[in-house]
């Protein structure tokens, strides 16, 4: 449900000195609160519009920023309190995602709040938590189109931030391509990610997310995949570990 909200929460009183004008912020509210036992996680999504006026609107876009993943109330309805504030909050992070927004496009596509809902369930359902320079394969495989991974940065605009109930850092969701996830798992996401800020087709640095993109970086760019493989020949792989959480059952019987 989408509905306008002036929030007083920690994560929205620090995307208000980014986004000061608004206030009454486009918000989508879980029907039933996870503290509720509701059965998503994230209590609200904030969504703002970014018009990008510094490039006269060319990589406008709608900034999706999750709440729920750190502490947003401080009473342990959900997460244990801190003892200071240089302790992580909850899980330390809130998700966020940059959207192109199209011209005249005023209504933001609602299936950005499913996915960062998606994934902070993993999150509280395993413990499994997310970082910079994680790659998530199919998460976007329902989708008909070429963007169907995501990789994981800081978000570039929120950073890391101390709140009244403790540390938080902000981690951004960035729609990959088969090819693109391919070369972030033999050689690096960080390395990937900072050759995609060299795209407008991404919006540069803002690293935005467009379901019409039907080109990875390595077919906009027929040079870069031959220097891509000869770095990763050259320096190797920088992945150093795999998260995966394991169940099992003893039959006692």
């Amino acid at each position: 449900m989408l509905e306008q909200n002036d929030t007083s929460d920690p994560i929205s009183e620090i995307c208000l000195s980014f986004y000061p004008d608004q206030i009454d912020v486009l918000q989508a509210t879980t029907q039933i609160q996870y503290w509720l036992n509701g059965p998503d996680p994230l209590d609200y999504v904030n969504i703002y519009i970014n018009n990008d006026e510094k490039n006269n609107g060319l990589n406008s876009h709608f900034h999706y920023v999750s709440l729920g993943l750190s502490d947003l109330y401080g009473d342990e309805r959900v997460h244990k309190r801190v003892k200071s504030a240089e302790e992580n909050s909850g899980y330390g992070y809130e998700l966020t995602m940059r959207v192109k927004k199209e011209i005249n496009e005023n209504e933001p596509p609602k299936w950005p709040v499913k996915l960062l809902q998606a994934l902070a369930k993993y999150t509280f359902q395993t413990g499994g938590i997310l970082d910079e320079g994680d790659h998530i394969p199919n998460v976007l495989s329902d989708s008909d189109c070429k963007i169907r991974h995501a990789l994981v940065c800081e978000d570039s605009m929120l950073k890391i931030s101390q709140t009244r109930f403790g540390r938080v850092k902000f981690l951004q969701i960035v729609g990959c391509t088969n090819d693109e996830l391919k070369f972030a798992q033999e050689w690096s996401t960080r390395k990937i990610l900072n050759l995609m800020k060299n795209f407008r087709e991404l919006g540069n640095d803002y690293l935005l997310v467009d379901l019409k993109r039907s080109k990875s970086i390595f077919e906009l760019d027929s040079d870069l995949r031959r220097k891509t493989l000869r770095n990763l020949k050259k320096e190797g792989s920088f992945m150093s570990f795999v998260k995966s959480k394991c169940f099992w059952r003893l039959n006692l019987e």
